[in-house]
């Protein structure tokens, strides 16, 4: 689960360093939402995992790794863009929720070992 929390970040790293343009774009807007509903839904696993819950298995974190894998195409094809100071500001934005949420998810699974 660390890996996928890396990999989360160096996400909002490379989409914060992207050029200049004017405002913010359906496109960003819509990898951002899904960016942050994958983070969603890997602080939902983890808090599956923290509770005993048995449903928790391969599976989610395969699908997680696979929707991982599909936002990280989309922020590839962005960064080959211009993009704006309001669409870098909405990124950092939407990044540091999710930081927050996986930072807080992270420190459940330490009350765990």
């Amino acid at each position: 689960m660390k890996k996928i929390f890396s990999v989360f970040i160096i996400v909002v790293v490379v989409i914060s360093l992207a050029g200049c343009g004017k405002k913010i774009s359906s496109e960003v807007k819509k990898t951002m939402s899904e960016y942050e509903s994958l983070c969603d839904e890997y602080c939902d696993v983890v808090k599956k995992a923290t509770s005993g819950n048995d449903s928790v298995s391969m599976g989610d974190l395969t699908t997680l790794t696979t929707k991982l894998n599909d936002v990280k195409a989309k922020v590839e094809k962005l960064m080959a863009k211009d993009l704006s100071e309001e669409e870098k500001s909405y990124i950092m934005e939407v990044s540091e929720r999710c930081i927050n949420k996986v930072q807080a998810a992270l420190e459940s699974l330490k009350g765990l070992t």
